[in-house]
C-alpha cells in the first residue's frame, strides 16, 4: 500500500491508500468551520492509534474495526453530503 506518491505508479501490485496525515492537512489549510470538522475527524482517529500503539498487529486490528472504522465510515458520509463535495469532483 502506499499513500499515492508517483514513484510507486511503476510498481505492481501497489494499492493506493489515502494517507491521514495528508488528509488532515489539507482541512487544515481550509481553515474554516468544515475545516476544523475534518481536522476533528482526523484527530480521533489519531487520539485512537496512541491507544493502540502497543498492542499486537491482531488485537489492533480489532480495535480498529470496533472504534475506528465508525469513525471514518462517518467522515466519509460527511464528506459525500457536504454541500462542498459536488466542486470538489
Amino acid at each position: 500500500m502506499c499513500d499515492g506518491y508517483s514513484a510507486y505508479d511503476k510498481l505492481e501490485g501497489v494499492n493506493f491508500a489515502n494517507c491521514w496525515a495528508h488528509v488532515r492537512r489539507y482541512w487544515l489549510k481550509a481553515d474554516s468551520k468544515n475545516g476544523r470538522i475534518g481536522v476533528k475527524y482526523c484527530d480521533d482517529l489519531y487520539r485512537l492509534e496512541r491507544q493502540f500503539k502497543r498492542l499486537s498487529p491482531s488485537k489492533r486490528r480489532k480495535k480498529r474495526q470496533k472504534y475506528s472504522k465508525p469513525i471514518v465510515e462517518e467522515f466519509l458520509h460527511w464528506v459525500e453530503t457536504s454541500p462542498f463535495y459536488g466542486k470538489m469532483r
